[in-house]
């Protein structure tokens, strides 16, 4: 109905993690992308909120989430044709998730020597400032 797809698109217009599991399924995967892309009101105002005292055209903000919103639909649409789908998309909330036995010795040993590598270099960076 009108009513169901306005109440869909305006919900993620303003909150992306609900907006998407509303669109998904009757709407097409770049329709979600866009709403992916432009990242939803709530975001918008989050990072408004967090930017403090830098100086920031809200509209040209505004603007080119829209533009990359297009962008994620555009690419979207385009990789759809080369690669397409056969499956629903999000099919893990109706499906429970089943997890595969990828986390090796060899794995996890890389996993936490980056991680010191990454804390080391943080706290290199504090150091020199």
């Amino acid at each position: 109905s009108p009513d169901a797809a306005v109440t869909d698109l305006l919900s993620a217009a303003i909150e992306i993690t609900t907006g998407c599991q509303r669109l998904c399924g009757p709407y097409p995967l770049y329709g979600i992308a866009f709403f992916i892309g432009f990242g939803g009101l709530s975001v918008h105002g989050q990072i408004f909120a967090g930017m403090g005292e830098i100086p920031v055209n809200k509209a040209l903000f505004f603007l080119f989430r829209i533009i990359q919103g297009i962008i994620a639909a555009v690419c979207t649409y385009i990789l759809l044709m080369v690669f397409p789908i056969q499956q629903s998309v999000f099919n893990s909330t109706d499906v429970p998730m089943t997890f595969g036995t990828y986390a090796t010795p060899v794995a996890s040993a890389a996993l936490v020597i980056l991680s010191l590598c990454f804390t080391g270099s943080v706290h290199q960076k504090q150091l020199r400032r």
